[in-house]
């Protein structure tokens, strides 16, 4: 059973870490005020790693790598994100729903209905 501490939410933010100096961008899987999980593509980075995580100019937090596993690490921020942060993040690259189209579950757009004639 998953025990987290803080909601995580799903997101698809392009985001930064920095790791001994090197600075990478990488997809934000999902996200929580108190963590994340990114994928990594071919970075290796052990677990214990300290990190500096860059979410959008202006906006970082400092954290530590708790798994690696996969393509992907979950990083532990040391200081809590705020909320509107959090829910900033899980909205990045979203398709705008305020266009009154239909759409599946996962945000595609459904083929348009036409009426038959009678």
């Amino acid at each position: 059973m998953d025990e987290r501490e803080s909601e995580r939410l799903t997101s698809e933010a392009v985001i930064f870490t920095v790791v001994k100096g090197l600075r990478r961008a990488h997809v934000c899987q999902n996200i929580s005020r108190l963590g994340c999980m990114i994928e990594t593509g071919d970075l290796r980075v052990s677990t214990g790693t300290d990190v500096e995580v860059e979410f959008v100019e202006g906006v970082s937090v400092p954290g530590r790598v708790i798994w690696s596993r996969q393509g992907h690490l979950g990083i532990a921020f040391r200081d809590e994100l705020n909320l509107a942060t959090v829910r900033y993040l899980a909205l990045i690259d979203r398709p705008d729903m305020d266009d009154h189209a239909l759409r599946d579950r996962f945000g595609r757009l459904l083929p348009e209905i036409l009426a038959r004639a009678s």
